[in-house]
């Protein structure tokens, strides 16, 4: 009999891929915002602080314990 613990991580797991997807779009428009305009401070600053949050979730993502090795 599958646990609700199984969907549980599976859900996070698709929550976590579709934040890191956003997050990539919006570090992809920084990049441009900054491209555009290299004297830009504020564009700068956005891509600053998009970019670590972005790579943690990915980090994250990659790191999660897959299904079978959470402990019971």
């Amino acid at each position: 009999m599958p646990s609700s613990h199984s969907s549980t991580t599976i859900s996070i797991k698709s929550i976590q891929a579709e934040a890191c997807a956003y997050g990539a779009k919006c570090v992809a428009l920084a990049r441009v915002e900054v491209r555009d305009d290299p004297s830009d401070a504020t564009a700068k600053r956005d891509l600053g602080s998009l970019a670590s949050p972005v790579g943690a979730l990915r980090m994250e993502a990659s790191n999660s314990p897959s299904p079978s090795s959470t402990p019971r």
